[in-house]
């Protein structure tokens, strides 16, 4: 892949329709045990940027004609008023108001309908749901402008009040949020996750209508608030619970909930763990998800609570293959059930190790018992570029680095990450650089990650070369960077593929090339010791969170 001449980088991530290319044919493969669908980067996904947790009042309801509507309620998604008794397509000509950015801005219904799900064949009657509707919206104010609220042209209405990833519970202030839309070929694309969530059979509500997975799944109206706010977390890949998503649009999942996550025993005549795949062929165990008490942090760990006040959702825990991906702590900003196992105890702000967590270390009743009511698999578009220093007595040679994504997790605490030996011969001889946190560099596309995806980032392949004459020496550089000739291509040698461009106005994370006499290291690393510059910039890190900010 040679490089290309590109433009600032938020002008080329036209990803949400090419991403949507990925789930063509998963889409065909469906069980009873789960289902796959897509994630996505905004909440309520609509047309700017500017509504996209806007809350409205219920009470700021009016008819075509000005006159007050009263008693107005949202009933299992759809729109009622008691005066005027209004219902159904009715609510077409009725506008509500709402003040963004200090200004006035009014919503106007042009025309209701009974909601389809978007994913299921709209041919099929068990589409039409029995007690949802779906709305299309315009927008317009005195100076901010005007146009269609939604990309899709249909919104639905969902209860409550947002403050970032804080949500309230409310019976009289609402959100629209925007539906996905479907493509001729099957596929769907955009939208914001907490229509999705309803598609998919997470909806804030009791609901009638059947579920994409066919499961049953019996739920107070608590219950079911607690897995819609859940969904919505886990279909961002909003991991700390902070409304910043951790994926981009379109990324594939397979989720269960509590009624139906597979489960699998480990250790003979231990407890049952969260099966960790592969499950439907390529899904692997990512996150389990909770709701939380946005005051005090803390799980809302029984079914029969009921979250009345301030609440946020996010994962109570990763599996060690997500945590490998991310840096030191995570992106989290605030603090919450969400620990880094691979820092608690470091110092005296962290918890002990006991108190944090992988995944695969609670037993499946343990996560059901700490409020965790959805699981999520991943496919991984993503990899942790590590940083690893020999140490050979035989050679005396300290200064040979390895930097690869190519890395096992040790089975037993503390859980060290390890060059792959069933690549790496010398595998052994190399550990963890402590010169840097957890030897991370940071986050690559996968090698394997679609080349539509790649193409339109756009990227650059991070390759890995060995030192001829079985030395154990390797320098890992992007394609196209000058080699020294003694040099050649490794056995899967595509560690990963890094941003091609210009420099990222956001965090940016340039990848350097660095050169002691003939050694060599890769790294992101301001600097080395005892090592020259040789290469800067090579490329720049990726990062889920920042290409998804930077999403339309």
């Amino acid at each position: 892949m040679m490089r290309r001449e590109t433009r600032h980088w938020r002008n080329r991530l036209v990803l949400s329709a090419v991403l949507a290319l990925m789930t063509v044919d998963a889409r065909a493969e469906t069980d009873s045990e789960g289902h796959e669908e897509q994630q996505g980067t905004h909440l309520h996904g609509t047309s700017l940027e500017l509504f996209e947790r806007t809350s409205i009042s219920l009470a700021s309801a009016t008819t075509a004609e000005n006159a007050a509507l009263q008693n107005v309620v949202i009933d299992k998604g759809q729109l009622r008023s008691e005066v005027p008794a209004l219902k159904e397509e009715q609510f077409a000509g009725v506008s509500f108001t709402s003040t963004v950015k200090n200004e006035k801005v009014t919503f106007y219904i042009v025309e209701a309908r009974q909601h389809r799900n978007v994913y299921v064949d709209p041919a099929l009657p068990k589409s039409l749901s029995a007690t949802v509707w779906e709305y299309r919206v315009t927008w317009k104010s005195p100076t901010l402008g005007s146009g269609e609220l939604c990309p899709s042209g249909a919104a639905l209405v969902l209860p409550g009040i947002w403050n970032g990833a804080i949500y309230t519970p409310s019976t009289s202030d609402f959100s629209f949020a925007c539906l996905p839309q479907r493509q001729q070929d099957g596929s769907v694309v955009k939208g914001g996750v907490a229509a999705k969530c309803v598609d998919w059979g997470y909806p804030p509500w009791v609901s009638q209508d059947p579920r994409l997975d066919q499961t049953s799944l019996t739920l107070t109206e608590g219950d079911a608030l607690r897995h819609h706010l859940a969904c919505t977390a886990m279909a961002t890949a909003d991991f700390c619970g902070e409304a910043r998503p951790n994926t981009l649009d379109g990324t594939p999942i397979t989720m269960f909930h509590e009624g139906n996550v597979r489960s699998e025993v480990v250790i003979p005549n231990s407890p049952p763990v969260v099966a960790g795949g592969p499950v439907r062929t390529s899904f692997y165990f990512e996150a389990a998800w909770v709701l939380v008490d946005a005051s005090t942090g803390q799980p809302f760990k029984y079914i029969s609570q009921f979250p009345t006040t301030r609440v946020r959702a996010q994962a109570v825990c990763l599996t060690k293959k997500r945590w490998a991906t991310l840096p030191p702590n995570g992106t989290c900003k605030i603090q919450g059930p969400l620990m880094d196992p691979r820092t608690a105890g470091t110092s005296s702000t962290m918890p002990a190790p006991s108190t944090a967590r992988y995944c695969e270390e609670y037993t499946r009743d343990e996560l059901l018992q700490s409020g965790a009511v959805l699981f999520s698999y991943s496919k991984f578009l993503d990899a942790g570029l590590f940083r690893f220093k020999r140490n050979n007595a035989e050679t005396q040679n300290t200064d040979q680095f390895l930097s690869t994504t190519r890395i096992v997790i040790s089975s037993q605490k503390p859980y060290t990450y390890m060059p792959d030996p069933a690549i790496f011969d010398n595998a052994k001889q190399y550990a963890l650089d402590t010169n840097i946190p957890l030897g991370f560099e940071g986050p690559l596309f996968k090698s394997d990650a679609p080349a539509t995806m790649l193409d339109a980032l756009p990227t650059r392949r991070l390759l890995r070369y060995r030192q001829k004459g079985d030395t154990g020496r390797f320098l890992t550089v992007t394609e196209g960077t000058p080699l020294p000739t003694d040099y050649i291509l490794d056995n899967d040698a595509v560690e990963g593929h890094v941003y091609d461009g210009l420099e990222p106005a956001n965090n940016p994370r340039p990848l350097r090339l660095y050169v002691h006499g003939s050694d060599y290291v890769t790294s992101t690393s301001s600097s080395v010791p005892n090592f020259v510059q040789l290469v800067s910039p090579m490329g720049y890190m990726p990062s889920l969170e920042d290409y998804a900010a930077a999403q339309p």
